[in-house]
């Protein structure tokens, strides 16, 4: 079933209703504009509703003069729902033009009736800086975007040890403070090889393991918060694209920062897989080096803490990984300096529904660089199998200081997050 619309300029919009049946197509056609110049553009934006998920392609000539064919995606929508993305050129200040057709693909077995109701191509302003930043009295936090939006920067507004700006990690894109999921093994996905074994299906939001970054879809900065949007590499594969996208939403309040997350993978995958979710990957600077956490049987009452330190490389060993008593609630963990004559100084992480932390560091040397190969990493787990078309949400909060002072934000802010959709899967 084919479609032909024509759109001679880049406001002018389109609308259409097509039935898609089973690996059926309807493609939109699109008129060159006269002018070129008018038709540039490195945001596309579509309305639509939608019965079931929709796999999209979008063909426009490439800064380069070539075609170009992004893949994108539409969540079911019964109400009238806007998708925007940049181009692939986004962030490198490049102008595509010339959009030529849309292709709209069934994603099941069973007909989707679509409707488009508008489609408009514009010019988005391009930050001149890679990271974007929010900040408050207490912290000041960025996002690097050409990592996928993952977080990059947190930086502690009170007093900081001598040498201590930025708390994270980031030397690569498998660093940051960042979503990752694992899932099939099995046929049709193939199994790429990381540090000589076969890797399953693993969404990363900042990139893959050769350093290709993953694609920024979308951001908003509105007062004291920050939405991405993404679409993730695989980690093993060499530039390659997941089916799949992440969200975040980074809001500051006070001396917290809370952290909304969503995935929703569109792949034809059966997840049989149950992994260990990263809940998320948490990377801080070396020199922030003992654990600490809290396994005891009276949650938020200031019972004794657990120190650990001289954590080993957490690849693969058991005793990277500890157990969360399941009557705890108090599933907040954190990294600091080991200085307790000046308050412990550190960053904590707080994980509602956390049943394991694996925690440990990488070459251990106490650098200070947030680009140094040396870090520390927990992650949360919790375990999980990835569904096709159901989305992943969960939150979690952010705090810097001294320890006392971490621990007692997490108390009086227990309450503010909600993962109990964890418990869906």
């Amino acid at each position: 079933m084919i479609s032909e619309y024509l759109l001679s300029s880049k406001h002018e919009e389109l609308s259409t209703t097509a039935d898609l049946r089973f690996f059926g197509t309807t493609t939109v056609n699109v008129q060159k504009a006269a002018n070129d110049t008018e038709n540039q553009f490195n945001r596309y934006c579509l309305t639509y509703t939608a019965g079931m998920p929709v796999r999209a392609k979008i063909y426009y000539t490439a800064p380069d003069g070539n075609e170009n064919c992004e893949e994108f995606y539409l969540e079911p929508a019964l109400k009238e729902t806007v998708f925007r993305s940049f181009t692939d050129e986004y962030l490198a200040g490049k102008l595509a033009k010339d959009v030529s057709r849309i292709e709209f693909f069934n994603t099941k077995a069973t007909p989707c009736r679509v409707v488009v109701s508008s489609f408009t191509t514009e010019i988005a302003d391009v930050l001149s800086e890679d990271t974007v930043y929010i900040e408050n009295d207490y912290l000041k936090v960025g996002a690097r975007l050409s990592y996928g939006g993952g977080l990059s920067y947190i930086k502690f507004k009170g007093e900081n040890p001598e040498g201590i700006e930025n708390l994270l990690n980031h030397c690569d894109t498998g660093r940051l403070v960042q979503q990752a999921y694992f899932g099939t093994t099995e046929e049709p996905y193939y199994c790429a090889t990381y540090e000589g074994s076969k890797r399953s299906y693993n969404p990363i939001q900042g990139g893959d393991q050769y350093n290709n970054p993953s694609k920024i879809i979308d951001f908003r900065i509105e007062n004291k918060s920050l939405y991405v949007k993404c679409r993730p590499l695989d980690w093993a594969h060499n530039k390659r694209h997941t089916m799949s996208y992440m969200e975040n939403t980074y809001s500051l309040g006070g001396n917290l920062l809370r952290v909304d997350n969503r995935f929703i993978d569109f792949s034809p995958y059966e997840h049989t897989l149950l992994a260990h979710q990263e809940l998320p990957a948490f990377y801080t600077i070396s020199g922030l080096k003992k654990f600490v956490y809290y396994n005891g049987d009276a949650s938020w009452t200031g019972d004794t803490l657990t120190h650990k330190r001289d954590l080993p490389f957490w690849g693969g060993n058991q005793d990277a990984y500890f157990y969360i008593k399941p009557n705890n609630k108090e599933t907040w963990c954190a990294f600091t300096d080991d200085n307790e004559e000046n308050g412990d100084f550190g960053v904590g992480l707080f994980v509602p529904e956390a049943s394991i932390l694996l925690a440990g560091r990488f070459q251990y040397d106490g650098s200070l660089d947030p680009m140094s190969r040396s870090t520390n990493y927990v992650a949360p787990l919790r375990s999980m199998k990835l569904k096709s078309f159901k989305p992943i949400e969960y939150s979690y909060l952010i705090t810097a200081g001294k320890l006392e002072d971490i621990r007692r934000t997490f108390t009086e802010n227990a309450t503010l997050i909600d993962n109990s959709k964890l418990l869906d899967y």
